[in-house]
């Protein structure tokens, strides 16, 4: 399964309801992605984890996390705005993947590329 924008806005929209935002299919994909990340960052070296590593780190844990606050919220508008704020997210989390593949940061022979999930 991948990740995209419309992906994510139709399958929150379908789970809004639902009693815990941690049944949404979106939502486990999330942390799926970034439970793979930090696999991933965890073997690099330090120059690598410091300077790319805690931002895709960062930002691939932060998807999860505005979904979740998003769910707390009262209101339907303010909801919203933490998924739009999880989509840019996903946005900056694909360029930051794209960098890592240029810069031969992730060892495709040993380990899958969060590439092959975000689409």
């Amino acid at each position: 399964m991948t990740v995209d924008s419309q992906w994510l806005a139709i399958n929150y929209v379908k789970g809004a309801n639902m009693e815990s935002f941690q049944q949404l299919q979106v939502y486990q994909l999330a942390e799926k992605i970034s439970n793979e990340i930090w696999f991933i960052v965890k073997k690099w070296d330090e120059f690598t984890k410091d300077t790319m590593g805690k931002q895709i780190v960062r930002s691939a844990d932060s998807v999860g996390a505005n979904i979740a606050e998003g769910h707390g919220r009262y209101s339907c508008q303010d909801n919203q705005r933490f998924v739009k704020i999880a989509l840019g997210f996903i946005k900056r989390n694909k360029t930051l993947v794209k960098t890592c593949l240029r810069s031969k940061s992730f060892n495709s022979r040993t380990e899958r590329s969060p590439a092959s999930l975000i689409k």
